[in-house]
This record gives structure tokens, C-alpha cells and sequence, in this order.
């Protein structure tokens, strides 16, 4: 299951700090959503949360727990199964060309010069999300070249099928008041709810 939270942080708040709180509000979606999902009260979370060698988390004495958090801009995400998963989201804003030209192939490239700025920017994140998705449930992140991986955008919620046969993709458009942001995930298997984000209330 995915879940999502949006939260307010001060318009002063900028930076490390701004990051460092947006974290925060990841950090206590993914307690409550192992409450929500498995039925888990943790008191000390931070405690159990280790990093494999490259720094894919783990709950410690969960093996059968996978979890991934990712935020952005008032916006956190928590994907939880009992697989593999990877979950990044990321508000729609203006395109950086210079990480179009570093991340993306030359044929996503040209897919973008082909739309107009407005549905360039959206589906310039949205290849940005899966391939985030994708390096975050293989456990490499960064270290993943995105410009090795390729993909073919369909409609919003549909599957994605880049050339490694065994990872599956969602995909949506979430929209908070007049704020738009894209939400990939990528796990071995889908969550099991045909509506794969799921919303609910807490006081961030």
C-alpha cells in the first residue's frame, strides 16, 4: 500500500532546514502507516531504521517489512509490502535542462522537445519519479546512471515496462489545493487495492 500526506511547513523555512523538516513529516507517515498496515506500534522508530551498503533502508527485526519513504515540497509518500518497493514524488515545477540532458535518453528527450512546456515539465518529472522509484527498490539510488534505463509514458495509472522484466510500475497525478505532483512506484509486485494511494488525516 502507498500512502500519502500533505503538510504545511513556515514560508521562512528554507534549505537544510526546510529538508530536514520535510523528512521529519516522512519519518511520522511511515509510523503511522506501519500502524495503519501492519498493526505496528513502534515508539522508537529512528532506532530500527538501518541502511544497507547503499543506504537502502531496513527495519531492523522486520526482515519481512520493505518500506520507502520520499517527500517533496509539502508532500510525503510511504509505499509498505512485503517486497521489494521503491515510492519518489516530486511537485511540478520548471525543468532543469541540464539534468533532462544528464538523465534522460535521447529518445525521452525527444518526447519532451515534441510537447508543449506546460506537459513538459509534468512528464519530465514523471519519467524523473519512475526512474527514482526504480533505483530506489533495487537498493542503489543515485548510483543508478538514469540515462541507462529508458521509458514509454502511457496514461497516468497504467503499467510501465522499461527493459527489466521483473520490476512493476504505477504511476498517478496528485493534485493538493493548486499545487501538482507526480507519484511513482516501482516494486516487485503492485499493492493489492486497485487504488493504490490511500488517504488519510494526521497533524504533521
Amino acid at each position: 500500500m502507498i500512502y500519502i500526506q500533505p503538510f504545511c511547513l513556515p514560508k521562512q523555512c528554507t534549505g537544510k532546514e526546510r529538508y530536514k523538516r520535510e523528512h521529519e513529516a516522512g519519518q511520522r507517515l511511515l509510523k503511522d502507516s506501519l500502524k495503519l498496515e501492519f498493526g505496528l506500534e513502534i515508539p522508537n522508530l529512528l532506532s530500527l531504521i538501518r541502511k544497507e551498503e547503499r543506504g537502502k533502508p531496513y527495519l531492523e527485526g522486520y526482515p519481512d517489512i520493505f518500506f520507502n519513504i520520499s517527500h517533496s515540497q509539502g508532500m510525503a509518500v510511504c509505499a509498505l509490502g512485503n517486497q521489494p518497493l521503491g515510492v519518489d514524488v516530486e511537485k511540478i515545477r520548471p525543468a532543469n535542462l541540464s539534468i533532462i540532458r544528464k538523465c534522460l535518453t535521447k529518445k525521452e528527450q525527444n518526447y519532451l522537445k515534441s510537447l508543449r512546456e506546460e506537459n513538459r515539465n509534468q512528464d519530465f518529472f514523471r519519467f524523473w519519479t519512475l526512474k527514482e522509484s526504480y533505483a530506489k527498490a533495487v537498493g542503489i539510488g543515485l548510483s543508478l546512471d538514469f540515462s541507462s534505463i529508458e521509458f514509454e509514458l502511457e496514461p497516468f495509472a497504467a503499467h510501465l515496462n522499461p527493459s527489466e522484466k521483473n520490476w512493476q510500475f504505477l504511476q498517478t497525478l496528485w493534485k493538493e489545493g493548486e499545487e501538482a505532483y507526480v507519484i511513482s512506484f516501482c516494486g516487485l509486485q503492485l499493492p493489492e487495492s486497485p487504488c493504490f494511494l490511500r488517504q488519510y488525516s494526521c497533524k504533521i
